[in-house]
């Protein structure tokens, strides 16, 4: 019975060991096909991407006319065009190139955005708002509305990029709401894209200011509008600089150092002793962007607050203001201001 026994427990572990072999081996077989079908298919495209880059350079550099662009069906696969299009984007943006661009946009990936937009692969519907962001004048408002909303992040930040670069006012301020509802991280993206908008959709933030409740896209705004140089902002913005909200009193103090006025001297001053630190060291970086020497002595008192990053603020808008405020730095006490003495010694041996 033992013996039995034996020869049963043998049997049994000699065909798990010959299971694990046969895995092993249709893994290792796997890996190694996978390797060289992923090789081959890269080789391929490479060579249709630089058959396309052929075709569109003899365009491109007068040798053939543009009415005649011709892009072989072999070649004309939505992504390769789609990344070969993105490659010579970066490179060109002369009138020819625009044409160009456009002429293969409408002949080969339009007749195929309705389907990539709809597909039940993120990475079609990616592509496909990469495509439109190619020529984001000839995208049908329902695609972006359809990509803006979709569950992908990659898919909805490349149509909100593509949205702000058409004229559709309605569709921007989707944008906004849509960038309000992302993580703080994720909304980098999307305040890039907007930091970049004309005139026209900065105008349309501006007027949102008085007019919007939501205080999400409020900060929104404040945060692009802070990013430019204006004379004409401060109606807009000082109703919001004693605003409940702390997000949005801090965005509105930053856009002040981007208003040169006397009036935004004032404020930023009186908020040097703002209970929220966030505030008091942006009000020192807007002194310091105005070049308000006048309030050198209430930004030395800033010297010694229990915040270090507004010390270190304080400390270089005081090193900027030129010889006056490096007197102020290189006077201080060690014994009496510990604190101002670390954080003024730290700015002068600083670069």
């Amino acid at each position: 019975m033992d013996a039995l026994l034996r020869y049963i427990l043998y049997n049994i572990a000699f065909t798990l060991l010959t299971l694990e072999i046969v895995l092993m081996v249709i893994c290792c077989l796997a890996i190694i096909v996978t390797k060289i079908i992923t090789k081959r298919n890269l080789i391929k495209r490479n060579y249709i991407q630089d058959e396309i880059g052929k075709i569109i350079e003899s365009h491109l550099f007068h040798e053939q006319p543009i009415e005649k662009i011709y892009i072989p069906q072999k070649f004309s696969q939505f992504r390769n065009l789609v990344e070969v299009l993105e490659k010579y984007d970066q490179r060109f943006n002369d009138n020819r190139w625009l044409v160009i661009k456009e002429k293969i946009f409408m002949t080969y990936l339009l007749p195929h955005l309705e389907n990539m937009t709809s597909s039940l692969f993120w990475v079609n519907r990616h592509l496909a708002a990469r495509a439109l962001l190619l020529c984001p004048q000839k995208a049908d408002v329902k695609w972006l509305h359809k990509l803006l909303n979709d569950s992908r992040y990659l898919v909805r930040v490349t149509a909100a990029v593509c949205i702000t670069k058409t004229s559709h006012r309605e569709l921007f301020y989707e944008v906004l709401k849509k960038m309000s509802e992302e993580t703080s991280l994720s909304q980098f993206p999307y305040r890039d894209a907007l930091i970049q908008v004309d005139q026209e959709k900065y105008d349309w933030m501006a007027a949102l200011l008085s007019k919007e409740s939501d205080k999400k896209i409020i900060a929104i705004c404040l945060d692009v509008l802070s990013s430019r140089y204006s004379r004409h902002l401060l109606p807009l913005i000082k109703p919001f600089v004693n605003d409940p909200d702390s997000a949005c009193r801090t965005l509105a103090i930053k856009a002040l150092g981007n208003i040169p006025n006397e009036e935004s001297i004032r404020l930023l001053t009186e908020h040097l002793v703002d209970s929220e630190w966030e505030i008091r060291a942006e009000s020192v970086i807007g002194l310091q962007k105005l070049y308000a020497v006048q309030a050198i002595p209430k930004i030395q008192v800033l010297l010694n607050d229990p915040v270090w990053w507004v010390r270190l603020q304080a400390a270089l808008a005081l090193k900027a203001f030129g010889i006056e405020g490096r007197d102020v730095l290189s006077t201080r006490d060690r014994e009496n201001e510990p604190r101002a003495y670390e954080i003024a010694q730290y700015a002068l041996a600083l670069p």
